[in-house]
């Protein structure tokens, strides 16, 4: 974006220069010393403001060099200059006279829209960070921006809450309609104060899709969360990948009775009851079976509870299935596969795979005064329409009547 923005930087500058001081030329009638003398004002205005923004501000953007910061800071003053020389011609060439104003309420709008787009875009901070170092440069293409800054990413397992600034983060799982490529990813966000109270919670639902041209990466379309004052963009950067994927954990088996614990690597299961007739998704009965599960309750290290019941049952009165349970926040893996009369006990098979086989990796940015950018894009829209509006009424004061008979 980069190679974009160096360039586009300047043309902005082109355009906000002359958003600013074109209402004050008059076909065929422009002077330029007069012209100049009128501006002289507007100039010196948003001179001052420029500078208390750019200073006051503290619009250090050197992630390109100084070079390209004072490209930025040249934006924001011919932006000012946009909107007060604006504003000036209003009240000194107009007398105040809005209807019309049409065409400098527009120029208005668009220097504010310039204004918000680069302090908005100077100012923006990543509040996703990969604290604990799961994030490698394998998972974003080669030479990506993503692959430059792996840092900026946090890895969000389905269901398994991560911490991410003044917000924990969980993700929820996908979704996907008919007739259409994208899939939507549910994220969860709790922000929490200093004492650790909630102070809100909303969900986002940023979208992605396979590069249809056969490269590398995913399209992202973020969402976002508006404030008065600043917006949360969200988008995911890479997701989970089957086909590179290879689980190496075995099962282990466990003799157990009512009551007793298995330990895994995250946390324990209790077996609290062995339930007849039970009921599954995954179990399809058929007359004569006899089934029995094993209902399960399941504890993590970070006080989460899930439960799990696996299914065994006899077919054919000699046939033995298993029907496994999986917990996947946990990525565990749980059979039912035997059970001993004389000990009152069971055989469970208990694997926790070490692959996640459902995941995110997210970036999230806060851009601040954003609103500045559609405040501008408003007042824009409203000048537009006061222009039109003024232009049919001199179109209809030039009408000739005609004469009847």
């Amino acid at each position: 974006k980069f190679h974009y923005n160096k360039v586009m930087v300047f043309v902005g500058i082109i355009i906000a220069l002359g958003t600013g001081f074109v209402q004050y030329l008059r076909y065929k009638k422009s002077n330029s010393k007069k012209t100049l003398g009128r501006l002289v004002v507007p100039i010196i205005i948003a001179l001052v403001i420029g500078l208390l923004i750019v200073f006051v501000g503290d619009m250090n953007y050197l992630e390109h060099g100084i070079g390209f910061l004072i490209a930025l800071d040249l934006l924001v003053y011919t932006s000012v200059f946009a909107i007060v020389a604006n504003i000036y011609y209003i009240f000194d060439t107009l007398k105040g006279k809005m209807k019309n104003a049409g065409a400098s309420v527009a120029h208005f709008g668009f220097g504010l829209m310039l204004l918000g787009i680069v302090i908005s875009t100077s100012k923006q901070t990543a509040i996703s960070h990969d604290t604990l170092g799961l994030i490698g440069n394998d998972y974003f293409p080669q030479g990506s921006a993503e692959a430059k800054t792996p840092h900026e990413n946090v890895y969000l397992p389905r269901n398994m809450q991560m911490d991410m600034g003044a917000f924990t983060v969980t993700y929820l799982g996908d979704s996907t309609a008919k007739n259409d490529p994208k899939t939507y990813y549910k994220v969860h966000y709790v922000e929490v104060n200093d004492n650790g109270d909630t102070v809100q919670t909303f969900r986002l639902y940023p979208d992605a899709f396979i590069n249809p041209r056969g490269q590398q990466g995913l399209i992202a379309n973020p969402d976002s969360k508006h404030y008065w004052n600043r917006d949360i963009f969200t988008y995911v950067t890479s997701v989970f990948d089957p086909s590179k994927m290879e689980d190496t954990a075995e099962y282990k088996s466990y003799e157990v009775q009512t009551g007793d614990t298995i330990f895994y690597s995250t946390g324990y299961m209790v077996l609290e009851d062995i339930v007849p007739k039970p009921s599954s998704p995954s179990y399809n009965p058929e007359p004569g079976d006899l089934a029995v599960g094993a209902r399960l309750k399941v504890f993590n290290n970070e006080g989460m509870t899930f439960e799990a019941m696996p299914i065994y049952y006899l077919r054919d009165s000699s046939y033995q299935y298993s029907v496994a349970d999986t917990v996947h926040n946990q990525e565990l893996y749980i059979r039912f596969t035997q059970i001993f009369p004389e000990k009152d006990k069971i055989e469970l098979q208990v694997k926790q795979s070490g692959v996640v086989n459902d995941y995110i990796v997210m970036k999230a940015y806060v851009f601040p005064l954003v609103n500045l950018l559609w405040l501008g894009t408003l007042i824009m829209i409203v000048g537009f329409i006061m222009s039109i509006r003024r232009a049919f009424k001199k179109l209809e004061r030039k009408k000739v009547p005609i004469k009847k008979g």
